[in-house]
């Protein structure tokens, strides 16, 4: 069982290195892109809103008991 879950946090570590590496590497390109669009008279710029928003349902949830009257 131990030598199982060594196993998985090395993977979670190499995971996380791996994705540390790609943002790394992402924001290098990004930097470079923007230094030649620069020159065109462009930028990169983030997206507004960048996340997704979720709305309140109405009603009940589903499986809830309806309100005695």
């Amino acid at each position: 069982m131990a030598k199982r879950l060594v196993e998985l946090v090395r993977s979670v570590d190499t995971v996380l290195d791996d994705r540390k590496r790609l943002a790394q590497r992402e924001k290098r390109l990004v930097r470079a892109l923007n230094r030649a669009l620069g020159k065109l008279g462009y930028a990169v710029v983030a997206a507004k809103g960048g996340g997704v928003r979720r709305r309140r349902r109405r009603g009940r949830r589903p499986g809830r008991k309806p309100k005695a009257a």
